[in-house]
């Protein structure tokens, strides 16, 4: 008879507990814990062949992984797939390796491209892109240093052979729209030539190219695809348009300096006439009033004239006569031999008059011809006085 069929109940129990602990004990003891962040895949090797694939789908808002693809793929190859971050155990042969899962940014070098018409344009493109298949990231990759290389290769590929298949126009315009002109003399030399394509189509085809490129690596473009960072000409074609604006407005320039001086020289005109108008009327009433005026003082001379006297309260009390040269022969004689005084007798340059003291011309600077014209003219005023006496 057996030990065991001789052992009572209680201990047979006790012995079945004690070797399911130190079986479990065996199978579990050696399993090493280790974690998945929210931000990670993970893959478990076992020497180094993948046995595990652990994956964390949701990458963005709104962006997910294809699911069922990477299980049907792992599940074809026999590699376990598993979903969701958090505590984890594996064997002590088991290796793992961790994958970045967040969208990271790629940006490239700016380099020169020509484009179909042979202009030359410094570009700088920019992208997003994230790990789509972890196993395949990890065969082909490896590491960020290296993916960031392939992006490389694959986005400047890419950029640089759309550029150099369409024409400049295509590269840096996104659609058909009228450029806006603030003078109208510019007007034909912004006229450009209808695109087909376009910057936003171009962009499009060179992202839909590097994604599947790129899908070689595990790799995946963010849905916003390639960007220009930067799209400027080289200095070669930014002087010749430069100098070709400069040109344009120089002729807008001159041709404005032209209209205005036109303008100018109109107004002008227009103002020298009416000086000239305005000059000529005025010398013409000038002319007339001083011909009225020589009329009427010549009239008074000869004439004389009739002046009236008033008393203190400016009632007219009587009238004053003057004579005039016509009816006062010495009178006149006076006057004329004063201003013939005045003209002959300062000299010339040229001329010069000698007379003697016994002259009949001068005979009005004798002090005693003088003093019979003085006591004449007073006797003249007493008795005009006498007849029209003053109050």
């Amino acid at each position: 008879m057996s030990l065991w069929s001789t052992m009572p109940l209680k201990n047979k129990l006790k012995v079945i507990s004690q070797t399911t602990l130190l079986g479990l004990g065996v199978i579990i003891g050696p399993c090493i814990p280790y974690t998945v962040q929210e931000t990670e895949h993970a893959a478990i090797l076992n020497f180094g062949k993948p046995a595990k694939v652990i994956v964390h789908p949701q990458i963005g808002e709104n962006l997910f992984l294809d699911r069922e693809s990477l299980q049907s793929k792992f599940n074809a190859e026999g590699i376990a797939y598993e979903e969701g971050a958090g505590l984890k155990v594996k064997a002590p042969w088991q290796s793992i390796i961790k994958i970045d899962k967040r969208i990271r940014r790629w940006d490239g070098y700016p380099e020169e491209v020509p484009t179909k018409d042979k202009k030359y344009l410094w570009t700088d493109a920019t992208s997003r892109y994230f790990v789509e298949d972890p196993l395949q990231y990890l065969r082909t990759v490896g590491e960020e240093s290296i993916a960031i290389t392939k992006l490389s290769d694959v986005i400047d590929s890419q950029v640089r052979n759309s550029i150099t298949k369409n024409d400049l126009i295509e590269v840096v315009r996104t659609s058909n729209r009228e450029m806006a002109v603030t003078e109208k003399e510019l007007a034909d030399s912004v006229k450009l030539p209808n695109i087909e394509k376009g910057r936003t189509k171009i962009l499009q085809e060179i992202s839909e190219n590097s994604r599947k490129d790129c899908h070689a690596y595990g790799i995946a473009i963010h849905p916003v695809g390639v960007l220009f960072k930067g799209l400027t000409y080289v200095d070669t074609v930014k002087k010749a348009v430069e100098q070709r604006m400069i040109q344009e407005r120089a002729r807008i320039a001159a041709k404005y300096r032209s209209e205005g001086e036109g303008a100018y020289q109109q107004t002008m005109g227009m103002k020298n006439r009416e000086q000239q108008r305005i000059m000529s009327e005025a010398e013409k009433l000038a002319k007339d009033i001083e011909g009225s005026a020589d009329g009427e003082a010549t009239r008074i001379y000869n004439e004389g004239f009739v002046d009236e006297i008033k008393d203190k309260e400016g009632k007219v009390v009587g009238t004053y006569k003057a004579h005039g040269l016509s009816t006062d022969p010495d009178f006149y004689a006076f006057v004329r031999t004063m201003e013939l005084y005045a003209k002959g007798l300062t000299g010339t340059n040229n001329v010069h008059l000698v007379l003697g003291k016994d002259s009949k011309l001068l005979r009005m600077l004798d002090g005693n011809f003088l003093d019979r014209e003085k006591t004449n003219g007073v006797q003249r005023l007493e008795r005009a006085l006498e007849k029209y006496p003053a109050n």
